[in-house]
């Protein structure tokens, strides 16, 4: 029975490793482009300013983590809830309906990502097929692209997530799930 415990505990201990490592590796993801582009960045000011010489290709590939940095921080950003969001929904609406306007706010930011996911991917699709490359390094448009399926792929699972916990909390008004969200209730750009 003790070795079952210990099982049990570290199955439950992977389970939440997993868990934890799939909600936040988009943030881990954009800290690494992040130092990469602070790298690329000082090397160009070092070689600009010291050595008097500019790197093309530095600046493109910096530009180009800067967008993945971008995209990939708005999907960990939407995943930990901490957006930019607008909090007037408690302001003018009565605290009962605050849950509903919750599930119409998640459905409408869910209907915008799932939107981008769609035309994101048919994006880099078309650019794949055009072989559109950056103009100094090469690499294709598609990849460069890619991000944006990508993160707003991300961000369309975490909000469906989101949304089945502002249903199950109308749904189940006696319930504690959802009443801290809803305490925190925002309407979302």
């Amino acid at each position: 029975p003790r070795t079952h415990v210990r099982g049990e505990l570290l199955e439950i201990t992977m389970k939440s490793r997993v868990r934890n490592f799939f909600r936040s590796f988009d943030g881990l993801l954009s800290c690494i482009f992040l130092c990469i582009l602070t790298l690329l960045l000082f090397i160009e000011v070092v070689s600009r300013y010291v050595f008097h010489h500019s790197s093309a290709l530095n600046s493109e590939i910096a530009g180009q983590c800067f967008i993945w940095f971008i995209y990939l921080s708005i999907s960990y950003v939407t995943g930990q809830k901490n957006h930019i969001v607008v909090d007037i929904a408690p302001m003018i609406f009565p605290k009962s309906w605050l849950k509903v306007i919750d599930v119409i706010s998640n459905v409408i930011f869910l209907s915008f990502s799932a939107i981008m996911t769609v035309y994101g991917t048919m994006l880099v699709l078309s650019t794949m097929e055009y072989r559109f490359t950056l103009t100094i390094s090469g690499i294709s448009m598609g990849i460069v692209y890619s991000i944006i399926p990508i993160a707003f792929g991300i961000m369309t699972v975490r909000l469906l997530l989101f949304t089945y916990d502002s249903i199950r909390a109308v749904l189940n008004p006696s319930g504690g799930e959802g009443e801290e969200r809803c305490s925190r209730l925002t309407l979302r750009p």
